[in-house]
Protein backbone atom coordinates (compact mmCIF):
# COMPACT_ATOMS: atom_id res chain seq x y z
CA UNK A 1 0.00 0.00 0.00
CA UNK A 2 1.12 3.60 -0.30
CA UNK A 3 2.15 5.92 2.34
CA UNK A 4 1.56 9.56 2.57
CA UNK A 5 5.00 11.83 3.95
CA UNK A 6 4.92 13.92 7.02
CA UNK A 7 4.71 16.99 4.16
CA UNK A 8 2.04 15.56 2.46
CA UNK A 9 0.22 14.59 5.65
CA UNK A 10 0.48 18.11 6.94
CA UNK A 11 -0.49 19.81 3.06
CA UNK A 12 -3.61 17.88 3.26
CA UNK A 13 -4.72 18.84 7.27
CA UNK A 14 -4.21 22.52 5.68
CA UNK A 15 -5.86 22.35 2.69
CA UNK A 16 -8.62 20.56 4.58
CA UNK A 17 -9.07 23.61 6.67
CA UNK A 18 -9.52 25.45 3.87
CA UNK A 19 -12.14 23.44 2.73
CA UNK A 20 -14.28 22.91 5.55
CA UNK A 21 -13.87 26.53 7.05
CA UNK A 22 -13.62 28.74 4.31
CA UNK A 23 -15.79 26.45 1.52
CA UNK A 24 -13.09 26.26 -0.93
CA UNK A 25 -14.95 24.33 -3.82
CA UNK A 26 -14.23 20.51 -5.29
CA UNK A 27 -11.33 19.86 -6.91
CA UNK A 28 -7.08 21.09 -6.21
CA UNK A 29 -4.93 22.97 -7.45
CA UNK A 30 -1.26 22.25 -8.44
CA UNK A 31 -0.16 21.95 -4.85
CA UNK A 32 -1.43 17.89 -4.85
CA UNK A 33 0.95 15.79 -7.26
CA UNK A 34 -1.41 14.26 -9.65
CA UNK A 35 -1.05 10.40 -8.55
CA UNK A 36 -2.62 11.32 -5.27
CA UNK A 37 -5.28 14.01 -6.43
CA UNK A 38 -8.36 11.09 -6.40
CA UNK A 39 -7.05 10.28 -2.78
CA UNK A 40 -7.03 13.68 -1.40
CA UNK A 41 -10.62 14.09 -3.02
CA UNK A 42 -11.83 10.96 -1.36
CA UNK A 43 -10.32 11.83 1.83
CA UNK A 44 -11.92 15.55 1.93
CA UNK A 45 -15.68 13.67 0.76
CA UNK A 46 -15.12 11.45 3.84
CA UNK A 47 -14.82 14.47 5.95
CA UNK A 48 -17.52 16.39 3.96
CA UNK A 49 -20.09 13.77 4.25
CA UNK A 50 -18.61 12.68 8.22
CA UNK A 51 -19.83 16.51 9.01
CA UNK A 52 -23.21 16.50 7.30
CA UNK A 53 -22.17 18.25 4.16
CA UNK A 54 -23.32 15.35 1.88
CA UNK A 55 -24.09 18.04 -1.16
CA UNK A 56 -20.44 19.16 -0.77
CA UNK A 57 -19.14 15.85 -0.54
CA UNK A 58 -20.70 14.44 -3.61
CA UNK A 59 -18.75 17.33 -5.52
CA UNK A 60 -15.55 16.12 -4.57
CA UNK A 61 -15.85 12.67 -4.87
CA UNK A 62 -17.55 12.98 -8.78
CA UNK A 63 -14.55 14.80 -8.94
CA UNK A 64 -12.06 12.22 -7.89
CA UNK A 65 -13.99 9.80 -9.77
CA UNK A 66 -13.16 11.37 -13.17
CA UNK A 67 -9.64 9.92 -12.80
CA UNK A 68 -8.62 7.30 -10.07
CA UNK A 69 -7.07 3.60 -10.51
CA UNK A 70 -8.99 2.06 -7.75
CA UNK A 71 -12.52 3.16 -7.74
CA UNK A 72 -13.37 4.44 -4.42
CA UNK A 73 -15.23 7.82 -4.92
CA UNK A 74 -17.35 6.12 -7.54
CA UNK A 75 -18.00 3.78 -5.21
CA UNK A 76 -19.04 6.14 -2.27
CA UNK A 77 -20.74 8.23 -4.66
CA UNK A 78 -23.30 5.20 -5.08
CA UNK A 79 -23.26 4.68 -1.95
CA UNK A 80 -23.99 8.23 -1.19
CA UNK A 81 -26.93 8.09 -3.78
CA UNK A 82 -28.06 5.07 -2.06
CA UNK A 83 -27.89 6.16 1.49
CA UNK A 84 -28.31 9.61 1.81
CA UNK A 85 -25.27 10.01 3.62
CA UNK A 86 -21.85 8.32 5.23
CA UNK A 87 -24.21 6.08 7.51
CA UNK A 88 -24.25 2.66 9.16
CA UNK A 89 -25.57 0.40 7.37
CA UNK A 90 -26.01 -2.61 9.81
CA UNK A 91 -23.84 -4.66 11.77
CA UNK A 92 -21.03 -6.56 10.29
CA UNK A 93 -22.05 -10.74 10.04
CA UNK A 94 -25.62 -9.73 11.17
CA UNK A 95 -26.46 -12.40 8.21
CA UNK A 96 -23.52 -14.37 7.12
CA UNK A 97 -24.38 -14.64 3.55
CA UNK A 98 -22.40 -11.11 2.87
CA UNK A 99 -19.32 -12.68 3.61
CA UNK A 100 -20.01 -16.12 1.85
CA UNK A 101 -20.07 -14.00 -0.92
CA UNK A 102 -17.15 -12.15 0.16
CA UNK A 103 -15.60 -15.40 0.24
CA UNK A 104 -15.63 -16.71 -3.13
CA UNK A 105 -14.20 -13.40 -4.63
CA UNK A 106 -11.04 -15.35 -6.80
CA UNK A 107 -8.78 -12.81 -5.44
CA UNK A 108 -9.81 -13.65 -2.01
CA UNK A 109 -10.56 -17.18 -2.61
CA UNK A 110 -6.60 -17.36 -3.64
CA UNK A 111 -5.58 -15.78 -0.38
CA UNK A 112 -6.62 -18.09 1.34
CA UNK A 113 -5.53 -20.74 -0.07
CA UNK A 114 -2.51 -19.62 -0.27
CA UNK A 115 -2.75 -19.31 3.71
CA UNK A 116 -3.67 -22.53 4.22
CA UNK A 117 -0.45 -23.99 2.27
CA UNK A 118 2.28 -21.21 3.66
CA UNK A 119 0.55 -22.52 7.42
CA UNK A 120 0.74 -25.85 6.86
CA UNK A 121 4.08 -25.31 5.77
CA UNK A 122 5.56 -23.73 8.53
CA UNK A 123 3.97 -25.88 11.15
CA UNK A 124 5.51 -28.94 12.34
CA UNK A 125 4.45 -32.30 13.03
CA UNK A 126 1.51 -33.33 14.88
CA UNK A 127 1.76 -36.83 16.23
CA UNK A 128 -0.79 -36.62 19.76
CA UNK A 129 -4.38 -35.68 18.81
CA UNK A 130 -4.69 -32.28 16.91
CA UNK A 131 -6.36 -29.33 19.10
CA UNK A 132 -7.05 -26.13 17.36
CA UNK A 133 -8.47 -22.79 18.47
CA UNK A 134 -10.47 -20.28 15.34
CA UNK A 135 -10.61 -16.99 17.10
CA UNK A 136 -13.24 -15.52 14.97
CA UNK A 137 -14.33 -18.44 13.18
CA UNK A 138 -16.94 -17.15 10.72
CA UNK A 139 -18.68 -19.70 8.61
CA UNK A 140 -15.56 -22.47 9.67
CA UNK A 141 -14.74 -22.94 6.27
CA UNK A 142 -11.26 -21.83 6.95
CA UNK A 143 -10.27 -24.38 9.92
CA UNK A 144 -11.58 -27.08 8.05
CA UNK A 145 -9.47 -26.27 5.00
CA UNK A 146 -6.33 -25.96 6.97
CA UNK A 147 -6.88 -28.95 9.39
CA UNK A 148 -7.97 -31.29 6.20
CA UNK A 149 -4.63 -29.87 4.63
CA UNK A 150 -2.28 -30.91 7.62
CA UNK A 151 -3.76 -34.23 7.33
CA UNK A 152 -3.35 -34.45 3.61
CA UNK A 153 0.60 -33.42 4.11
CA UNK A 154 0.61 -36.10 7.00
CA UNK A 155 1.36 -33.67 9.69
CA UNK A 156 -1.85 -34.47 11.71
CA UNK A 157 -3.37 -38.04 12.08
CA UNK A 158 -5.88 -37.59 14.84
CA UNK A 159 -8.13 -35.15 15.58
CA UNK A 160 -8.57 -34.20 19.00
CA UNK A 161 -11.03 -30.77 19.49
CA UNK A 162 -11.93 -27.78 17.79
CA UNK A 163 -13.01 -24.35 19.95
CA UNK A 164 -14.52 -21.99 17.42
CA UNK A 165 -14.90 -18.37 19.13
CA UNK A 166 -17.29 -15.94 17.13
CA UNK A 167 -19.04 -13.07 18.81
CA UNK A 168 -22.20 -13.83 15.58
CA UNK A 169 -24.53 -16.95 16.92
CA UNK A 170 -25.22 -17.56 13.00
CA UNK A 171 -21.67 -17.69 11.66
CA UNK A 172 -20.84 -20.06 14.51
CA UNK A 173 -24.05 -22.23 13.94
CA UNK A 174 -22.94 -22.52 10.24
CA UNK A 175 -18.87 -23.24 11.54
CA UNK A 176 -20.53 -26.13 13.66
CA UNK A 177 -22.05 -27.36 11.17
CA UNK A 178 -19.55 -27.13 8.60
CA UNK A 179 -16.83 -28.82 10.80
CA UNK A 180 -19.06 -31.47 12.11
CA UNK A 181 -19.90 -32.86 8.92
CA UNK A 182 -15.92 -32.61 7.58
CA UNK A 183 -15.41 -34.57 11.21
CA UNK A 184 -17.87 -36.62 12.23
CA UNK A 185 -17.46 -37.41 15.75
CA UNK A 186 -14.68 -34.53 16.45
CA UNK A 187 -14.68 -33.02 19.78
CA UNK A 188 -16.02 -29.76 18.91
CA UNK A 189 -16.68 -26.33 21.20
CA UNK A 190 -18.18 -23.42 20.74
CA UNK A 191 -18.03 -19.90 22.19
CA UNK A 192 -20.51 -17.07 21.40
CA UNK A 193 -18.83 -14.26 22.07
CA UNK A 194 -16.36 -11.87 21.42
CA UNK A 195 -12.40 -12.85 22.05
CA UNK A 196 -12.05 -10.25 25.02
CA UNK A 197 -14.90 -12.04 26.78
CA UNK A 198 -13.16 -15.34 25.88
CA UNK A 199 -9.99 -15.18 26.58
CA UNK A 200 -9.79 -15.57 30.10
CA UNK A 201 -11.84 -18.55 29.84
CA UNK A 202 -9.71 -20.86 27.74
CA UNK A 203 -8.32 -23.33 30.55
CA UNK A 204 -7.13 -26.26 28.19
CA UNK A 205 -3.94 -26.13 26.24
CA UNK A 206 -4.46 -26.30 22.26
CA UNK A 207 -1.51 -26.55 19.72
CA UNK A 208 -2.74 -24.32 17.21
CA UNK A 209 -4.61 -20.38 17.37
CA UNK A 210 -5.58 -18.84 13.95
CA UNK A 211 -7.63 -15.75 13.23
CA UNK A 212 -8.98 -15.26 9.82
CA UNK A 213 -9.77 -11.55 9.07
CA UNK A 214 -10.84 -11.53 12.56
CA UNK A 215 -8.28 -9.83 15.19
CA UNK A 216 -7.93 -6.45 14.09
CA UNK A 217 -11.38 -5.99 15.20
CA UNK A 218 -9.57 -5.17 18.39
CA UNK A 219 -7.11 -1.93 19.57
CA UNK A 220 -3.63 -2.70 20.01
CA UNK A 221 -3.74 -2.42 23.72
CA UNK A 222 -7.21 -4.95 23.31
CA UNK A 223 -5.23 -6.97 21.17
CA UNK A 224 -1.97 -6.99 23.62
CA UNK A 225 -3.76 -8.06 26.61
CA UNK A 226 -5.95 -10.79 25.33
CA UNK A 227 -2.82 -12.38 23.11
CA UNK A 228 -0.77 -12.29 26.65
CA UNK A 229 -3.92 -14.39 28.56
CA UNK A 230 -4.28 -16.84 25.25
CA UNK A 231 -0.27 -17.20 25.54
CA UNK A 232 -0.20 -19.54 28.24
CA UNK A 233 -2.22 -21.99 26.55
CA UNK A 234 -1.41 -21.85 22.80
CA UNK A 235 1.60 -23.45 21.07
CA UNK A 236 1.10 -21.47 17.68
CA UNK A 237 -0.23 -18.60 16.41
CA UNK A 238 -1.21 -17.57 13.11
CA UNK A 239 -3.19 -14.51 11.95
CA UNK A 240 -4.44 -13.57 8.50
CA UNK A 241 -4.86 -10.05 7.84
CA UNK A 242 -4.88 -7.20 5.46
CA UNK A 243 -2.44 -4.70 5.84
CA UNK A 244 -3.80 -1.23 7.18
CA UNK A 245 -3.07 1.81 8.81
CA UNK A 246 -6.65 1.90 11.18
CA UNK A 247 -5.13 1.43 14.92
CA UNK A 248 -3.25 4.34 15.63
CA UNK A 249 -4.41 7.14 13.31
CA UNK A 250 -7.19 9.56 14.77
CA UNK A 251 -10.98 10.50 13.31
CA UNK A 252 -10.22 12.46 10.28
CA UNK A 253 -6.62 12.47 10.14
CA UNK A 254 -5.03 11.78 6.35
CA UNK A 255 -3.32 8.42 6.86
CA UNK A 256 -6.32 7.01 7.86
CA UNK A 257 -8.34 7.73 4.99
CA UNK A 258 -5.66 7.55 2.34
CA UNK A 259 -5.49 3.55 3.83
CA UNK A 260 -9.27 3.09 3.91
CA UNK A 261 -9.41 4.57 0.49
CA UNK A 262 -6.89 2.19 -1.03
CA UNK A 263 -7.93 -1.16 1.05
CA UNK A 264 -11.84 -0.53 0.63
CA UNK A 265 -11.68 0.57 -2.77
CA UNK A 266 -9.74 -2.34 -3.87
CA UNK A 267 -12.35 -5.00 -1.71
CA UNK A 268 -15.00 -3.57 -3.10
CA UNK A 269 -13.83 -3.20 -6.51
CA UNK A 270 -13.06 -7.30 -6.26
CA UNK A 271 -16.56 -7.98 -4.88
CA UNK A 272 -18.72 -5.48 -8.04
CA UNK A 273 -15.88 -7.41 -10.43
CA UNK A 274 -17.45 -10.65 -9.22
CA UNK A 275 -20.54 -12.18 -11.51
CA UNK A 276 -23.45 -12.40 -8.90
CA UNK A 277 -27.02 -10.82 -8.53
CA UNK A 278 -27.03 -7.14 -7.57
CA UNK A 279 -28.45 -7.67 -4.76
CA UNK A 280 -25.95 -9.70 -3.61
CA UNK A 281 -23.25 -7.63 -4.71
CA UNK A 282 -24.70 -5.13 -2.88
CA UNK A 283 -25.37 -6.38 -0.08
CA UNK A 284 -21.74 -7.88 0.95
CA UNK A 285 -20.62 -4.10 -0.23
CA UNK A 286 -23.29 -1.99 2.70
CA UNK A 287 -23.33 -4.92 5.34
CA UNK A 288 -19.79 -5.71 4.99
CA UNK A 289 -17.06 -3.75 3.55
CA UNK A 290 -18.65 -0.17 3.90
CA UNK A 291 -20.42 -1.15 7.22
CA UNK A 292 -16.68 -1.56 8.37
CA UNK A 293 -15.45 1.55 6.09
CA UNK A 294 -18.17 4.12 7.72
CA UNK A 295 -16.68 3.13 11.35
CA UNK A 296 -13.98 4.08 10.24
CA UNK A 297 -14.22 7.62 9.12
CA UNK A 298 -16.73 8.49 11.43
CA UNK A 299 -16.29 6.88 15.04
CA UNK A 300 -12.79 7.75 16.92
CA UNK A 301 -10.36 5.49 18.39
CA UNK A 302 -11.89 2.92 21.06
CA UNK A 303 -15.37 3.69 19.42
CA UNK A 304 -14.84 2.52 15.88
CA UNK A 305 -14.95 -1.49 14.98
CA UNK A 306 -11.73 -1.67 12.92
CA UNK A 307 -7.82 -1.62 13.88
CA UNK A 308 -5.93 -3.12 11.16
CA UNK A 309 -2.59 -2.34 11.32
CA UNK A 310 0.78 -2.30 9.62
CA UNK A 311 2.56 -5.62 9.20
CA UNK A 312 5.09 -3.93 11.24
CA UNK A 313 2.79 -3.27 13.96
CA UNK A 314 1.81 -7.15 14.41
CA UNK A 315 4.92 -8.03 14.76
CA UNK A 316 5.09 -5.78 17.48
CA UNK A 317 2.28 -6.82 19.15
CA UNK A 318 3.59 -10.89 18.87
CA UNK A 319 7.20 -10.18 19.92
CA UNK A 320 5.38 -8.14 23.67
CA UNK A 321 2.37 -10.77 23.91
CA UNK A 322 3.54 -13.84 23.99
CA UNK A 323 5.82 -15.64 26.34
CA UNK A 324 9.22 -17.01 25.91
CA UNK A 325 9.88 -19.80 23.16
CA UNK A 326 7.99 -18.29 20.65
CA UNK A 327 9.43 -17.02 17.38
CA UNK A 328 8.36 -16.04 13.98
CA UNK A 329 7.93 -19.31 12.07
CA UNK A 330 6.22 -17.48 8.97
CA UNK A 331 5.41 -13.97 7.48
CA UNK A 332 4.00 -14.77 4.25
CA UNK A 333 2.33 -12.86 1.31
CA UNK A 334 -1.16 -14.40 0.82
CA UNK A 335 -2.69 -11.41 -2.19
CA UNK A 336 -0.44 -8.14 -3.23
CA UNK A 337 -1.12 -5.39 -5.56
CA UNK A 338 -0.28 -1.90 -5.04
CA UNK A 339 -2.88 -1.14 -2.96
CA UNK A 340 -4.21 -4.18 -1.37
CA UNK A 341 -1.56 -6.61 1.19
CA UNK A 342 -3.58 -9.59 2.30
CA UNK A 343 -0.77 -11.25 4.53
CA UNK A 344 -0.48 -14.15 7.32
CA UNK A 345 1.86 -14.33 10.16
CA UNK A 346 3.03 -17.34 11.92
CA UNK A 347 4.55 -17.24 15.24
CA UNK A 348 5.26 -20.72 17.56
CA UNK A 349 7.28 -22.92 19.18
CA UNK A 350 9.81 -24.23 17.29
CA UNK A 351 10.03 -27.89 18.14
CA UNK A 352 14.04 -29.15 18.26
CA UNK A 353 14.51 -32.09 15.90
Amino acid sequence: MLLLSQGEREQWQGLSEDVIVGGRPAGVGPEICPELQPAFRYYMGTLLAAKGRPEEARDWFAAGAAHETVPANAQMLNFLERHGGLVVPGITFSDPRPFAHFAQVPQIRDARENFVKCSSRSLPLFPQPFKVMDIGCGNGEMVVALIEHLRDTGKVSDLGEVLLIDPSAEMLRLAQRNVGMAFPGASIRAFNNRLEVVSNQVQSRYDVAISVLAYHHLPFESKLAHLRSLSKWVDHFIIFEPEGNHDTPELFSPDLAFSVYQMYGRGIEFILSQEAPEEVALSCVDMFMMTEAVSLLTKPRGIRTEYHMMRSQWHELFRRGLRTGFDCLGDFNCYSDEYLDIFALHYGRRAVC
